[in-house]
């Protein structure tokens, strides 16, 4: 069966940054460690300027708490920011994601 048929052609799989922080007992280092692997996992799918995969993370809430469900630390946030601006990441949000019904494919609006 086709992986984009009828019941997921509009699913983009992802991963909510909160079951991380969950799994990690919200240690900061996995947290920011399991972080890095996930954003740079991509980059076994995207060679010669082909972009075939994009991470996709999502924090619910960015707040002073910690050690809370569905609410990342702003400290741990401000890194992992810092970590994709220093490594040159490019942050795009969903409203920059399209999908072609035809092709069934997903593809990446204006990211200039």
């Amino acid at each position: 069966m086709d992986p984009m048929d009828y019941a997921n052609g509009y699913e983009a799989r992802s991963l909510s940054f909160d079951i991380i922080e969950i799994k990690d007992s919200f240690n900061n280092t996995k947290m920011f460690s399991d972080f890095v692997k996930i954003v740079n996992s991509q980059s076994t799918y995207n060679q010669d300027g082909k972009i075939n995969a994009v991470p996709l993370i999502i924090f619910h809430n960015v707040a002073w708490i910690t050690n809370r469900p569905y609410n990342t630390n702003v400290g741990l946030f401000d890194q992992l920011m810092k970590y994709l601006y220093q490594n040159h990441f490019k942050v795009l949000t969903y409203r920059q994601l399209g999908y072609n019904t035809k092709a069934n494919t997903f593809y990446l609006n204006d990211i200039s």
